[in-house]
Order: structure tokens, then C-alpha cells, then sequence
């Protein structure tokens, strides 16, 4: 365990329940000094078993957390490959996530929906990679919703598909604010006629590479972290 999760009552702080347990299970020595997480602002902190509990002392404050990054666009694929693919986002430090899905979609209006409706177990799972990694901000995740609905909101987005002419390069991926992965069967010709028409940077991986939607996904992001 890298780093736990504080939660502030009045002027007092308390661990979350979550990793008050997982403590107790793995029997940590006590006391532990270890990094700690409040509303974005990263900790110092001592913990102190007393009976049955744990208790945290010698609170000390580090520094506010930045939650500035680009945004990925995730489409929707096979769950357990979209869990790895999180997962391993999250290890990269990705800080925003938007799940769509498109005109090649494989999904239906009722599997987006317990999608959707599930979107709090895939948070959990950010949560396990954050501990692993030592990835100490937490990436929002927004519900899956047609890409169609998202062309408005995007910030100068970089389009990574097949169909196009123009080699993806490191300058692409360090100036992106957003980057949208095409999916399983890339984006249709009326996606890419939308895209052109509302000047988005389309570029696909120099020949002949072509990745699947989350490997993409973490090559990109690999590149971004260390460039």
C-alpha cells in the first residue's frame, strides 16, 4: 500500500473505512508513516493503532494535486479489456476519461445502460490501480454517451483512426488536449467527414502498426508521461 485515502470530519481526519479494512486484513505494523490523500491534497501522516482502530496523527500537508491533463476518449469494447485498459491509464497517470460509443459500436441501448449503471464498479477498480502505481490523483470517469454528443465539448482534439494519410508523431501526442481513440472497426465515413469538417487533428500510427482500441490507448499515453 503506497498511499491511503483521509477523510476530514470538522478539523479532525479519519481514514476511509476502505482502507481502514484493507490495513487490518494485511496486519500492518504500527505506527506507519505513509502518504496520505484528502480532497486533492496530498499528506504526510502518522498512523497509530489504539485498541481495535486506527487512528491518524501528525497530519502534515504537502501540496495541492494538479488534475490538469488531456482528456481520453475510451470507446466501449469488451469488458475485460476495457477494465485492463483502465487499469493500466490509470498506472500512466490519466487524469480524465470519457467513455463513448460510435456508429461501429457493438453495443446496445441496453448494454450501455448497465454500462452506465456500473460505472462505480470500474471506479473501484481506479482505485486499486491508484495503490499499485502510487498514482496519487484519482481520474474522473464520465458515463458512455454517443460520440456524436461530445463533438461540442472537445478541446482541439487529437483523432487516432486507420483511415488516414497523415504518421501520428511525438509533437502530436506532447500538444494534444484530448485525444479520441477510434474503435473495433474504426470510425465510420460519416465520423471522419465530421471530424475534417470540424478541423480535428486526424492521424493514424505509421504503417504497417495497427494496435487495438487499448493498446492505442496506452501507447499514446506511455509517450505523453515520459515525454
Amino acid at each position: 500500500m503506497r498511499f491511503v485515502r483521509l477523510e476530514k470530519l470538522d478539523s479532525s481526519y479519519q481514514l476511509s473505512a476502505r482502507d481502514k479494512k484493507h490495513l487490518q486484513v494485511i496486519r500492518s505494523k504500527f505506527p506507519l508513516k505513509i502518504q496520505a490523500v484528502c480532497e486533492n491534497v496530498e499528506l504526510s501522516v502518522e498512523l497509530h493503532q489504539l485498541g481495535s482502530d486506527i487512528v491518524v496523527k501528525n497530519v502534515k500537508e504537502l501540496s495541492e494535486l494538479s488534475t490538469q491533463g488531456p482528456v481520453y476518449y475510451f470507446p466501449l469494447i469488451d469488458s475485460k479489456r476495457l477494465e485492463w485498459g483502465l487499469e493500466k491509464l490509470v498506472e500512466l497517470s490519466v487524469q480524465e476519461i470519457q467513455f463513448y460509443y460510435s456508429d461501429h459500436s457493438t453495443y446496445n441501448k441496453k448494454q450501455i445502460q448497465k454500462f452506465n449503471d456500473r460505472l462505480d464498479k470500474l471506479k473501484n477498480t481506479v482505485e486499486e490501480a491508484q495503490k499499485q502505481s502510487g498514482n496519487l490523483i484519482k481520474p474522473i470517469l464520465h458515463p458512455a454517451v454517443s460520440l456524436d454528443k461530445l463533438f461540442d465539448h472537445m478541446d482541439c482534439p487529437l483523432v487516432l483512426g486507420v483511415h488516414d494519410d497523415s504518421i501520428l508523431s511525438a509533437t502530436d501526442i506532447a500538444t494534444m488536449k484530448s485525444l479520441v481513440i477510434g474503435p473495433e472497426g474504426d470510425f465510420s465515413s460519416r465520423e471522419y467527414k465530421e471530424f475534417s469538417k470540424r478541423n480535428f487533428v486526424i492521424k493514424k500510427l505509421a504503417d504497417p502498426f495497427i494496435l487495438r482500441t487499448e493498446t492505442a490507448l496506452l501507447y499514446v499515453a506511455s509517450i505523453r508521461k515520459f515525454l
